[in-house]
């Protein structure tokens, strides 16, 4: 398995290297399946660029890598999104948060009040 992912950083800088500079941002080997060299594009713009210019990357790759691909699957994935900030600290309806308060009021153990206010600070204002 480290062979293969070895192998595939390889392959993936050499592809990158025949590509125009804005398409290298966009699209990078994904894998190496027998005869198919399988390419993800961030896009289906930058997909249709690869599947258009397909027989020069793999003829371009074989006197390369040696790669002996005969085929380019293109695969369409969107970039990993970085969650934001409003998805983490997310907000507590009011009688979620009366419900938190009440339970912290029940409850013997310090660390658990604590906790369960923090929470119960979450409401909607």
């Amino acid at each position: 398995m480290i062979r293969h992912a070895t192998r595939l950083r390889r392959l993936d800088r050499a592809f990158r290297k025949l590509l125009p500079g804005p398409a290298q941002a966009h699209c990078r080997v994904a894998n190496l399946r027998g005869d198919t060299l399988v390419v993800a594009a961030d896009s289906p713009v930058w997909a249709s660029r690869i599947r258009y210019e397909s027989r020069q990357i793999l003829r371009e790759m074989a006197a390369s890598c040696g790669v002996t691909a005969s085929k380019l699957q293109i695969l369409v994935r969107s970039p990993e999104a970085p969650e934001s900030q409003a998805s983490r600290a997310r907000k507590l309806p009011q009688n979620a948060a009366r419900s938190l308060e009440a339970a912290a009021a029940a409850v013997d153990d310090p660390e658990l009040t604590a906790a369960l206010l923090r929470l119960a600070s979450r409401a909607r204002s």
